[in-house]
């Protein structure tokens, strides 16, 4: 069972590095065992406006990647909802400088803990903190595709 980060959503569903890895993992997953959060929605929603700012996408490709994600976390997901616990643990989280935390990786971290599900991410400083707070990680580019 796990917690699909923002990282890894955006790099399945937009052209990047390391792309054809998460969809090959993704592809492996068993039905019912990914997970994923309205937080997610917004960051990859974000993450979305940023590319196209940046000139890496534009409207309609931006619009594509949103219903692919859409559609993704509609039949190939759980929801996981925020609680206020989460909000908690998340403020727990950051208030430890050496975690080197951001709030919205936090509140990741806080609901996959919650919810007793691996955080799955690219991102290295969210897996290191999760398994310092003895949550399951993994980080998808240090394995194999």
């Amino acid at each position: 069972m796990a917690y699909i980060d923002t990282s890894v959503w955006v790099a399945a569903l937009c052209r990047e590095a390391l792309t054809a890895r998460v969809q090959t993992w993704l592809e492996k997953q068993p039905a019912g065992a990914l997970h994923t959060s309205g937080w997610v929605q917004a960051e990859y929603a974000s993450a979305l406006a940023l590319k196209q700012r940046t000139g890496q996408l534009d409207a309609a490709q931006a619009a594509t990647a949103m219903t692919l994600f859409s559609a993704a976390a509609e039949h190939a997901c759980r929801r996981v909802s925020v609680e206020e616990v989460d909000f908690a643990l998340a403020s727990r989280l950051v208030a430890d400088p050496s975690s080197g935390l951001r709030a919205g990786d936090a509140l990741h971290l806080a609901m996959a803990a919650r919810q007793g599900l691996a955080l799955v991410t690219l991102d290295s400083t969210l897996a290191k903190a999760a398994q310092r707070f003895g949550v399951q990680s993994r980080l998808l580019q240090e394995e194999t595709a």
